[in-house]
């Protein structure tokens, strides 16, 4: 508020970001987003943000999105609210989700190795 912007936070903070990934993207990096997105990663508004800029969800690229668990313990959606984008040319060899029990946090973490094609 201090900066005059009434945005709605989540609205706010996926403007901001997209605006500067544009921004590399558009001088030629390459790039891998992580996040906790607090709604599911396969939603219209998750899905359509990172495919506007022609990324993918890569852990999906190995594992089914129709499958994906839950990733927050107190979801109760039984959705995956996290996960890990990347432009064209970064590609997964490997990924996956840890359980609860080997993070120390209320989500489960997620892990990819990447290759750069």
């Amino acid at each position: 508020m201090s900066q005059d912007d009434d945005r709605c936070p989540r609205d706010a903070i996926l403007d901001d970001l997209g605006s500067d990934m544009d921004d590399w993207i558009a001088e030629g990096d390459r790039l891998v987003v992580c996040g906790d997105w607090n709604e599911d990663v396969a939603s219209d508004t998750i899905a359509s943000f990172f495919d506007d800029r022609g990324m993918s969800n890569i852990v999906f690229s190995i594992h089914d999105s129709t499958a994906a668990p839950e990733t927050c313990r107190s979801n109760r959606s039984n959705v995956s609210v996290d996960g890990i984008f990347a432009t064209p040319g970064i590609l997964a060899s490997k990924a996956g989700y840890l359980s609860y029990n080997e993070a120390p946090a209320d989500h489960r973490a997620l892990w990819v190795d990447i290759k750069i094609h």
